[in-house]
Order: structure tokens, then C-alpha cells, then sequence
């Protein structure tokens, strides 16, 4: 069983992000697109650009002891790395390469969808994708697990009104998220800034630029200092309103 990467042979070429190996792949999509069509055997090298003639079929189009696991791993850590490609690494039994393809932000949507119903889901890591599909962040948001209704919450393709939910969430940590996130409604950080059980909640809405000038002057005379000051370093406050609260404080 070989695993010398033909020389000869018409090969498409990557580079590994961060580890330094030549990631060596088909000529062309169109190779693999075709076993995808229903091609039930072909040789190992025709999928990975190796050697092997080891005959290999669906689902995960490899074998135990492949001689380029390396190349596995690090197409999965490429975000340049063609979508077809990735896509096929999804039925990768490889733990390392699974847990790169939910990480990567040129992971197809489809796939991180396939992903979130398997067995071996790492909900956190797939709504932390920015290709996270609308669809799984709204399940993601009803999550029994606080850290991934928080994760969801950190999504920048996040919808409103998930983001609106979520500012209600039972949880203080999730709630903050909420508040950080840049395109949170106006509404809601209206309601998060008169948090009552978690100050930071209030510091996050004083932080964030999305705060209008009439709530961050109203945070700025909150009774925990560090909201009143998140709030006097927001750019969206109004400069009368920060004079004279540096007024107040100069004589204090």
C-alpha cells in the first residue's frame, strides 16, 4: 500500500495553514464530485492525490491506516480549502479532523448541519462557526446546555429575534452575551440595562456601541462604578453628558 505522492501526476496544491505541509488534493472537483454521484469503489489516491490503490467507498472514502492522514488534518484547518473537499471530510472518523472542520468558516452549511446530528456534535464549536446556518442557531438558542445558548448568542449572524430571547434567558452569562453583541436590538438592550441580578449584564450594555445616548447617560449614574465608567468610554454618549458627569465626579 503506497502512500508517495505522485510526482507526475496533474495535482492541485495547498498549504496547510500553521503546519507547514503541502496539502496535496485532486486536479480538479470534478473527480470527486463524480464518486459523490454514486461511484460505489475507487483507489484511495484518486480522492486524496496519493499513490494508494487501495479501493476505498462511501461514506467516509478512506481507511483505518490511510498513509495521509496528515493531509486530512490539515485540509480541515485551511479555510481555502475547496468546499467539496470539506464536505467529504465530514464522514472523517478522525477525531482531529473533525474537530477542525466544525471550527472552519469554509465548512459548508449543509455539512455543519449533518455534523450537529451526529453522535460525536460538539454543539459549542459548530454555533461558534461563522457558517453556522440561521436554522441551527435557533436550535442552538433553545439549548438545555447554558454554554451553548451563550455560544449562540455570540454568533455574529445571530437573528433578532433569537437575540431577543435570549435576553430573558434564565442565565446572567447568556443574558451578557446578549448584551455584547453588536447588532442587538435597541429594545433589548433597553431591558438588560436595568438588569437587577448581574451588574456585569449593565457593563456589558454600557460597553456596547449599539447603545443609544439616552441609555448610556442613564447607566452612567448606575451605583456599580464600573458601569458608570463603561459607560462614560462609550463613544455613543453624548460629550455634555460625559462633561458633566466629569463635573460631578471632580467634585466629588
Amino acid at each position: 500500500m503506497g502512500g508517495t505522492r505522485g510526482e507526475g501526476t496533474n495535482q492541485y496544491v495547498k498549504r496547510g495553514l500553521t503546519t507547514g505541509l503541502m496539502l496535496v488534493m485532486p486536479a480538479t472537483d470534478l473527480r470527486v464530485q463524480a464518486a459523490l454521484r454514486g461511484q460505489l469503489f475507487c483507489r484511495c489516491g484518486e480522492i486524496w492525490g496519493t499513490d494508494c490503490t487501495v479501493p476505498i467507498s462511501p461514506p467516509d472514502w478512506s481507511h483505518g491506516d490511510h498513509p495521509d492522514r496528515n493531509s486530512r488534518v490539515a485540509a480541515t484547518a485551511n479555510p481555502d480549502c475547496p468546499a467539496v473537499i470539506l464536505d467529504l471530510l465530514g464522514h472523517d472518523l478522525d477525531q482531529e479532523v473533525y474537530s477542525n472542520l466544525v471550527r472552519n468558516p469554509s465548512c459548508p452549511p449543509i455539512t455543519l448541519e449533518r455534523l450537529y446530528w451526529s453522535d460525536r456534535a460538539e454543539h459549542t464549536e459548530i454555533v461558534s462557526n461563522p457558517a453556522c446556518p440561521t436554522e441551527l442557531l435557533e436550535r442552538f438558542s433553545q439549548d438545555q446546555e447554558g454554554s451553548v445558548r451563550r455560544a449562540a448568542a455570540t454568533a455574529p449572524r445571530c437573528p433578532a429575534a433569537v437575540l431577543q430571547r435570549l435576553g430573558r434567558d434564565s442565565e446572567f452569562y447568556v443574558r451578557e452575551a446578549v448584551a455584547s453583541h453588536p447588532s442587538c436590538p435597541a429594545a433589548t438592550l433597553e431591558g438588560l440595562g436595568e438588569d437587577r441580578e448581574s451588574w456585569v449584564v449593565r457593563q456589558s450594555v454600557a460597553r456596547n456601541p449599539s447603545s443609544s445616548a439616552i441609555l448610556l447617560e442613564r447607566l452612567l449614574h448606575d451605583l456599580e462604578p464600573a458601569v458608570a465608567q463603561a459607560a462614560a468610554a462609550n463613544q455613543s454618549l453624548s460629550r455634555a453628558a460625559l462633561a458633566m458627569w466629569q463635573l460631578a465626579h471632580s467634585q466629588a
